[in-house]
């Protein structure tokens, strides 16, 4: 009879057998090396609970039949191939290498710009987006990490509902997990009223481990092929106000135009990928007036999965800094960037390049805090100026450089929108916007607490160790 000794022992050299195969895992999977580190040492600095996390959040499965569909791109030429418009759509001179690159890998053709409404406020957002559904007439089309059944996603239920009264065919596709907190009853009763709606790659306990680590962050809406919107704004009441009542500030655009065909064509892909759907497109590309004697401008809208070739996006971010020549200016909620992207902003900031980062000074959570300041240092090193934005939650994801390039989008400057979720941006080639973001950027620098380096060498011994603590596994979250 075997002694309790014996058995722990055995149990013992299993478990590190288990870690040794885990990490062997790892390592054959050919990740980045900061994120393969990070999941060694969480696998052997967490017993059980490091097996368990990998096991839920950290399998690779992007080799899956489902992550290799190449009908999605086929789709999208044969899809795009009868609508393009036949405008000389116009980039300048510089930007034409990074506008080939998407068009050539990520299939993304440039619009002519129509007309283009930045909302930084959740309410002016809002109030836009219900008018324009009360105005469709043929189809809305709505694809949100996060579509709350709270006062504001209520009030946009109640909408949609009114909309497919009148005939307006009505699809919705939310995240499965960024949704979890949401009763099926609220999805349940507009799927009664005649709303088509899917969940996006739902995750039950069968397939939890698969698919919880890779969701659809992207925040795009579609009216009747004429109206679109993306940025960063999911259909929540903290998107008005904040979770606690210290206030929101965010980015999203409103556009018309040929540049919604970019937005309607990702809706119809991920409507496919999801659900195995080929939508009838008749309809949803209208003919749209030439509109080259007003906007000179144009745009292209990127996306990037786990399914991707390439970070597009991520790419795009680098091509940018790298590029600069006179300002690169940024705004995100999470800086915890992959290495490819700290190096730019490194070498761009060295090389004299005025690199700005606007971060926010109060973070959802303090580890999330602790991750962003933990890669201050190195970009203050450089040169680049770090600033954190106090009076409320900053949630807004842009880009401004040198007065001709920006983005607007979904992608947070971290490892998990740059590698693992599907993100949807907004390039733009156009003097008049990115003017006006840069404005926008520099008079929230008003509201801004500047991070100087030797400010930033005086920060407590407890908060040098938990950022280091955090840091290691930065890549992870």
């Amino acid at each position: 009879m075997l002694t309790t000794y014996v058995i722990f022992r055995i149990i013992t050299v299993l478990y590190f057998l288990v870690v040794a195969a885990t990490i062997l895992v790892v390592i054959l999977e050919k990740r980045q090396p900061v994120k393969t580190m990070a999941w060694t040492l969480v696998l052997i600095a967490l017993p059980v609970v490091g097996i368990l996390l990998f096991y839920f959040f950290g399998q690779d499965i992007r080799k899956e039949r489902r992550f290799q569909r190449r009908e999605i791109n086929q789709m999208k030429r044969k899809d795009l191939a009868n609508y393009l418009p036949h405008d000389n759509a116009r980039i300048p001179e510089s930007c034409k290498p990074l506008a080939t690159f998407f068009l050539r890998r990520n299939f993304a053709p440039p619009f002519l710009l129509g007309t283009t409404k930045v909302f930084q406020c959740g309410e002016d957002k809002f109030i836009s987006l219900l008018k324009d559904i009360a105005n469709a007439k043929e189809h809305i089309n709505l694809e949100y990490f996060i579509f709350e059944g709270d006062a504001i996603g209520r009030i946009v239920s109640d909408f949609l509902k009114d909309a497919v009264k009148r005939g307006v065919v009505v699809r919705i596709m939310y995240d499965d997990v960024g949704c979890w907190s949401v009763k099926n009853k609220f999805y349940n009763d507009m799927s009664a009223a005649g709303i088509i709606v899917k969940s996006f790659m739902p995750v039950r306990f069968s397939r939890f481990t698969r698919r919880v680590n890779y969701r659809n962050h992207r925040k795009i809406a579609v009216i009747d092929g004429k109206i679109g919107y993306i940025g960063g704004m999911n259909i929540a009441m903290r998107y008005l106000y904040g979770r606690n009542g210290e206030g929101w500030k965010d980015m999203h655009l409103r556009l018309t135009g040929s540049a919604v065909y970019g937005l309607q064509q990702t809706f119809v892909a991920d409507w496919y990928y999801n659900c195995n759907e080929m939508l009838a497109t008749s309809g949803f590309y209208p003919q749209t007036k030439n509109e080259e004697s007003e906007h000179r401008g144009c745009l292209q809208i990127v996306t990037a999965s786990p399914a991707s070739e390439l970070p597009y996006i991520m790419n795009g971010f680098v091509w940018a800094i790298m590029n600069a020549r006179k300002y690169f200016y940024l705004t995100t909620p999470y800086l915890m960037p992959t290495e490819q992207v700290l190096n730019a902003i490194q070498v761009a900031a060295c090389a004299g390049i005025d690199v700005r980062i606007m971060v926010p000074a109060k973070s959802e959570h303090y580890w999330i805090k602790a991750a962003n300041e933990s890669y201050y240092g190195d970009v203050l090193k450089a040169g680049a100026k770090v600033y954190a934005y106090g009076p409320e939650f900053i949630h807004a994801k842009y880009f401004v450089c040198d007065d001709m390039l920006c983005t607007v989008g979904s992608t947070n400057t971290d490892f998990r929108s740059f590698e693992d979720n599907f993100e949807a941006n907004a390039f733009i080639y156009d003097e008049k916007l990115a003017v006006n973001l840069k404005n926008r950027f520099e008079n929230d620098l008003h509201s801004c607490e500047f991070i100087s380096r030797r400010r930033w060498k005086k920060r407590s011994k407890i908060q040098r160790v938990a950022e280091s603590f955090v840091r290691i596994v930065s890549p992870l979250l």
